[in-house]
């Protein structure tokens, strides 16, 4: 692995060899599956609607990695069949930069083409037995070959996760106390960020007065749609997006928009990180220095003002709250943000004998010996 001048991967890491490769996405895809198991966990005591299409989205993130690693399983062996090269974005990141996915989403819709390029898996897997048997060494073609073929079978049977995953929309019931002319619906998408090269997973409460004739075959969906997606930056703070929708689609009214920031993976001698971060490493065991970091943040509708609208007209506005006496959500433009990691047992012994903990608002998941989690 070594950072490469080329303008392709100017700043980036590339990874070149297949134990680098291995070696990274197991360590990955296990985080993605604590992150499920969390999840999964938060569902079973609450069971709210956030924390399901939550689990969905980071399942289909797993798929995604894991087909990845099918991918990429022989890069540096093969560098004259390859037509790409992984890189990973070590400054905000840790993760696979986000032309990747692009690159797998194309390979999705082209996975018939790329498919029929190669025998089937049977075949090849035939075809390496007999050659090894008889050159007596292994063919990096024929373990290339059986790689993609892999790689083309888990874009075709996995949910996966894109750079961009379309807005869906569901109705919530109303109480039996409330107004009938007032609905509530559950709005939410994600996006592989352009610019921090990480998951980021919107969830959106609002409600109408009007009747909404929003389905995937009409104008005003797509419209809405591409102003979502178009609006989905980690450069952009919550309450602007939430006052920009709320000013451009006047029929609708968020109260809550939550935005999931999946990652950064702190990962030694690979990203770049704080001095406290660089100090637990530095103490660690070899294999035990990383740290995975995600963080939630949520804006509410404090209340509704009236604001003009040309001459005579008048026209509803959400009123936001921001907290601003907390710098991480005045800096997010929230009203909140909850912080958590995933580390590893020895790392957190190392971080509770810090004199001054910088971690101590964070929830923190600790990894055991023998890969439990336990919350801290």
């Amino acid at each position: 692995m070594h950072s490469d001048s080329d303008a392709a991967t100017a700043h980036n890491w590339l990874l070149d060899s297949p134990a680098t490769t291995r070696a990274y996405f197991k360590q990955l895809t296990t985080i993605i599956r604590q992150l499920c198991q969390i999840t999964s966990q938060q569902i079973s005591h609450s069971d709210n609607l956030d924390d399901q299409v939550t689990l969905d989205y980071l399942k289909a993130l797993k798929n995604s990695f894991i087909a990845l690693s099918a991918k990429y399983q022989l890069n540096g062996l093969v560098n004259h069949r390859q037509t790409s090269h992984l890189l990973v974005n070590p400054t905000d990141s840790g993760l696979p930069v986000r032309q990747t996915l692009l690159e797998m989403e194309l390979d999705y819709g082209n996975r018939a083409a790329l498919t029929s390029k190669y025998l089937p898996i049977s075949e090849l897997k035939q075809q390496l037995v007999d050659y090894c048997l008889q050159q007596k060494k292994i063919s990096r073609d024929l373990q290339y070959e059986i790689a993609q073929q892999e790689y083309h079978q888990l874009l075709e049977s996995d949910t996966l996760f894109y750079p961009s995953n379309s807005p869906r929309l569901h109705q919530i019931a109303k109480h039996e106390t409330e107004s009938s002319g007032t609905q509530h619906y559950f709005m939410h998408w994600a996006v592989y960020d352009t610019s921090k090269h990480i998951p980021n997973i919107y969830l959106l409460y609002f409600d109408t007065s009007h009747p909404l004739n929003l389905t995937e075959d009409n104008a005003a969906w797509q419209k809405l749609v591409d102003h979502l997606l178009n609006q989905s930056l980690s450069t952009l703070k919550l309450v602007t997006i939430a006052t920009e929708l709320d000013k451009q689609f006047p029929l609708i009214h968020p109260k809550l928009l939550k935005r999931i920031h999946v990652g950064p993976l702190y990962l030694n001698n690979m990203t770049q990180h704080n001095q406290a971060v660089q100090s637990l490493f530095n103490h660690a065991p070899n294999d035990k220095r990383w740290l995975f970091a995600w963080s939630v943040e949520s804006l509410f509708s404090k209340g509704i003002s009236e604001v003009a609208k040309g001459f005579f007209g008048r026209q509803q506005k959400q009123v936001y709250h921001v907290d601003h006496h907390d710098s991480d959500a005045f800096e997010a433009g929230a009203s909140a943000v909850e912080q958590s990691i995933i580390l590893p047992y020895e790392a957190y012994q190392l971080l509770a004998e810090m004199p001054e903990n910088p971690l101590h608002n964070v929830n923190k998941y600790i990894v055991s010996a023998t890969g439990h989690l336990i919350y801290m």
